[in-house]
């Protein structure tokens, strides 16, 4: 299963971006970002036009597991918490 991570991971490289996680890759969302986005407002006919909330969280869940590839860590649930489902 792919996670959020993964997914935004496979269109940002699909799209010539660097992304597989080391910290200089964020150089890469950081361009995206500016690139289809105008002062925080996605720009028309952009790769941010459509699904932006969604785009948004999977951009987020690559920052955090970039941080978590380059530090080492790994990720705890708890399976019960309906909350994090």
């Amino acid at each position: 299963m792919l996670t959020s991570a993964d997914r935004i991971t496979r269109a940002l490289n699909s799209s010539d971006y660097q992304a597989d996680f080391p910290p200089e890759s964020l150089r890469d969302v950081e361009l995206f970002m500016n690139e289809h986005s105008d002062h925080g407002i996605a720009v028309a006919d952009g790769l941010l036009a459509t699904d932006l909330g969604s785009r948004l969280f999977a951009l987020g869940a690559y920052l955090s597991e970039t941080v978590r590839h380059s530090l080492g860590g790994t990720w705890e649930a708890d399976d019960e918490d309906l909350a994090a489902r």
